[in-house]
């Protein structure tokens, strides 16, 4: 199979809806250079659904094939936890470099990146769902709908009030 038909069909995944950990095993097939293209063709919302179901080494391999400007449109569409991870695999100035152009995510970023990967800050992420404690129970699974499809994992949903105080969970 030609370099051009085996992006066509990967491209063709995307589309058709494949899981991104199936994308992510066939991304692993490819070599250097069609992995380059690849993700210099997919939506920056793909290419990152895909980069975190890939392995820690190969996250940074491919990273390292992007321009720093394509790396950094992918990392902004990363989960926070996910995207920190990645930079925290890398070099401190390659980390350093991308940051300076993720713009409003770089701060909960650096944040991250802060603990060891081994605790439980490590561990935590900073992406949570929380609702007014005031609105009725109707509007409140409303807005989980519309939220639950741009959130990795909802464990929680926090109760906060006025103030946004927790008041419950």
């Amino acid at each position: 199979m030609s370099i051009q038909q085996t992006l066509e069909r990967i491209l063709r995944h995307v589309k058709e809806g494949f899981h991104p950990s199936d994308l992510a095993d066939l991304v692993e097939e490819l070599t250097d250079q069609q992995k380059k293209e690849l993700f210099e063709l997919l939506s920056d919302e793909a290419a990152a659904l895909i980069i975190q179901e890939m392995e820690d080494f190969d996250q940074v391999s491919l990273l390292r094939l992007l321009t720093k400007h394509r790396a950094s449109a992918i990392l902004k569409e990363m989960a926070i936890d996910d995207a920190a991870d990645l930079l925290g695999e890398l070099s401190p100035e390659e980390a350093r470099d991308l940051l300076a152009l993720i713009e409003e995510e770089a701060e909960e970023i650096r944040g991250l990146l802060k603990y060891p990967e081994d605790t439980a800050g490590g561990l935590m992420t900073t992406d949570f769902i929380a609702l007014p404690e005031y609105i009725p129970v109707e509007e409140a699974i409303q807005r989980l709908r519309e939220i639950a499809p741009e959130a990795e994992i909802i464990y929680y949903v926090y109760v906060v009030d006025a103030e946004t105080r927790l008041s419950g969970v």
